[in-house]
Parts: structure tokens; C-alpha cells; sequence
């Protein structure tokens, strides 16, 4: 009885420590992606208030880093989270 309820606490506890994992993944992928937009913006701001690009280079940018945002997104949140992380 003592081996069986022993398994069963080493298993809520891997339980337990897969969902802090997950949660910790989620939360740097956010980041990640929040960070690397930010900075994506500012530089595509500073190009545009310095070149006065014509609004078809504008549309082309903004497409690009919709792109680039969509990406990151998927690299560094969705696949992180669809990773397997049993014991098998």
C-alpha cells in the first residue's frame, strides 16, 4: 500500500512540475516575442521618420513584420508548448 501511494505522490509531483515548465515556457515566449516586436517597431519607425519611405516600402514593411511577428510567435510560444514532455 505505502509503494503504491508513493507512486502516486511521485506522479502529482512530475504532474506539478510539467505545468511550472509549461508556464515558464509560455511566459518567456511572450516575452521573447513582445521584446523582439518592440524593437522591430522602433527600428522600423527610426527607418521610416529617417528615409521618408513612400507608402508602398511602408505597406511592404509593415507586411514583413507581420510576417516576422507571426513567426516568432509560432517559434518561440506555440511550439514550445506543443512539445511532448512525458515520460515516455
Amino acid at each position: 500500500m505505502s509503494e503504491l501511494h508513493d507512486s502516486n505522490q511521485i506522479l502529482v509531483r512530475l504532474a506539478d512540475i510539467r505545468q511550472t515548465v509549461r508556464r515558464r515556457l509560455l511566459a518567456f515566449g511572450v516575452f521573447a516575442v513582445l521584446s523582439g516586436s518592440a524593437a522591430a517597431v522602433l527600428g522600423i519607425l527610426l527607418l521610416d521618420w529617417s528615409l521618408w519611405l513612400p507608402p508602398a516600402l511602408r505597406i511592404v514593411g509593415l507586411l514583413l513584420f507581420f510576417g516576422g511577428f507571426i513567426g516568432a510567435s509560432y517559434h518561440w510560444i506555440i511550439r514550445p508548448l506543443r512539445a511532448p514532455l512525458g515520460l515516455d
